[in-house]
């Protein structure tokens, strides 16, 4: 493994100079770190649209005969969508 001293300066080192507890920690973030690394870990991502609908907002419109008639004001487009995540290591 590789530490950084103060200066900047990095060093290598083995994991055996530390304690147990510390080598069993260095053992799981090495496994953690090899797990995300770019070079194997895949990320892949589709959506699949699961509804789709509108709303209407309509609004009474009065007109000085008395006439009244609706006016559509408002339409907004809904859609519920599902990602399906996968993870290839």
């Amino acid at each position: 493994m590789e530490l950084k001293r103060e200066g900047g300066k990095r060093v290598k080192v083995r994991p055996s100079i530390f304690v147990a507890e510390d080598q069993a920690y260095i053992k799981e973030w090495d496994a953690v770190k090899a797990f995300t690394s770019g070079r194997l870990l895949k990320i892949s991502c589709d959506d699949n649209q699961l509804d789709k609908w509108k709303e209407e907002e309509w609004k009474d419109v009065r007109y000085t005969s008395g006439n009244v008639e609706k006016e559509l004001m408002k339409t907004t487009t809904f859609e519920r969508i599902a990602f399906d995540i996968n993870f290839h290591n």
